[in-house]
C-alpha cells in the first residue's frame, strides 16, 4: 500500500508540471482557436536561459527568475508582432503551420548555442525530503506543484473576472464580431502569447530545477498534449486535472508494469478520450446547426 501511495504522490507532482505545460496549449487554443505546435520548444529554450543566468552568469535565484520572465515577455511580444499578428483573420491552418516553423527555428537556436547537451542546475533549494510516515515528497516537486496551483488560480480569475480575460474568450469565436464591440484584437493576441511564454518560462525553470536541462525537454510538450486533450483544450482547470491523471497513470505503469509502455500511456489515454469525448472531460461541447 505504501508503494502504491508513493507512486500516486509522485504521479501527482509530475502531473502538475504536465498540467502547467498543458496550460500553454489551452491559453492559445482558448483565446485564438490555434494549436501551438512550438510549446515544447518554448519550455526547453526557457530552461536553457534559466541555466545560463544561474550557472554561467552566476545571478541569484530570484534575479534569474525575474530576468527569465522578462525574456519570456520579450519573446512573446516579438512573436506576436511577427509573424503571428499578420495572420489574424487568416485560416487557422496557416497559423498552426507557422507555430510549427517557430518550433523548428527555436530548436535550431538551442542546437546552435548549447548543442542540446545536458546541464544540471545549481542547487537552488536546500531542503530535506518531506516524510509523511513511509511516504517521501521531494521539496522541488512540491514547490513546482504549488507554483502550478498558484498559476492555475491566477488564470482562472483572469478568464472569469477581468475584461481582458473575457476578451480572450470572445476572440476565439469571431474576430469581426469582437472588433465590432471595440475589443482590440491585436492587444488580445499579444497578451495571449506573452502569457503562454510566461507559463513556459515557469515550467522550464521548474523542470530544470528538478531534472536539469537538455534537448529532451522539447518533448515535454508532446507529453503534455494528452493532458490538455484529456481535460479539454478550452479548460484551464482541466489542463491541471488532465496533467495529474496522466502523471499518475504513467507512474503507476512504470512502477507495476515497467518502463516499456510508459511513453505510450499518455497517448493511449488521449485516443480513448477522443473516441468517447472529443472535446475532453471539461471542454465545451460545440453544437452547430447544419
Amino acid at each position: 500500500m505504501a508503494e502504491f501511495l508513493q507512486l500516486v504522490i509522485a504521479g501527482v507532482m509530475v502531473g502538475g508540471i504536465y498540467g502547467l505545460v498543458a496550460m500553454g496549449f489551452v491559453l492559445i487554443y482558448k483565446s485564438t482557436g490555434v494549436f501551438n505546435l512550438a510549446q515544447g520548444e518554448f519550455v526547453c529554450l526557457s530552461s536553457y536561459v534559466g541555466w545560463v543566468l544561474l550557472e554561467q552568469v552566476g545571478l541569484p535565484a530570484w534575479t534569474s527568475v525575474l530576468l527569465a520572465l522578462v525574456f519570456g515577455i520579450v519573446m512573446g511580444l516579438a512573436l506576436a508582432r511577427f509573424p503571428l499578428r499578420p495572420l489574424i483573420a487568416q485560416p487557422l491552418f496557416a497559423t498552426i503551420m507557422v507555430t510549427l516553423g517557430i518550433g523548428i527555428v527555436l530548436r535550431g537556436f538551442i542546437s546552435l548555442f548549447w548543442f542540446g547537451s545536458y546541464h544540471a542546475y545549481p542547487e537552488i533549494i536546500v531542503a530535506e525530503t518531506f516524510n509523511l510516515g513511509d511516504l517521501r515528497i521531494s521539496p522541488h516537486y512540491l514547490i513546482g506543484f504549488l507554483v502550478t496551483l498558484a498559476i492555475l488560480g491566477g488564470f482562472t480569475y483572469l478568464f472569469r473576472r477581468t475584461k481582458i480575460g473575457l476578451g480572450m474568450r470572445a476572440t476565439c469565436e469571431d474576430h469581426q464580431v469582437v472588433q465590432s464591440f471595440g475589443v482590440n484584437i491585436n492587444a488580445i493576441i499579444t497578451a495571449v502569447w506573452v502569457l503562454t511564454w510566461v507559463v513556459s518560462v515557469m515550467a522550464g525553470l521548474i523542470l530544470g530545477m528538478m531534472q536539469g536541462v537538455s534537448f529532451s525537454l522539447v518533448y515535454v510538450g508532446i507529453k503534455a498534449l494528452p493532458a490538455a486533450v484529456f481535460g479539454g483544450l478550452d479548460s484551464i482547470p482541466g489542463a491541471l486535472i488532465g496533467g495529474v491523471f496522466v502523471g499518475v497513470v504513467e507512474c503507476l505503469e512504470a512502477g507495476y508494469v515497467g518502463q516499456g509502455l510508459g511513453p505510450l500511456m499518455p497517448f493511449l489515454i488521449m485516443i480513448l478520450v477522443l473516441l468517447v469525448r472529443p472535446y475532453g472531460l471539461f471542454g465545451l461541447e460545440r453544437i452547430e446547426r447544419v
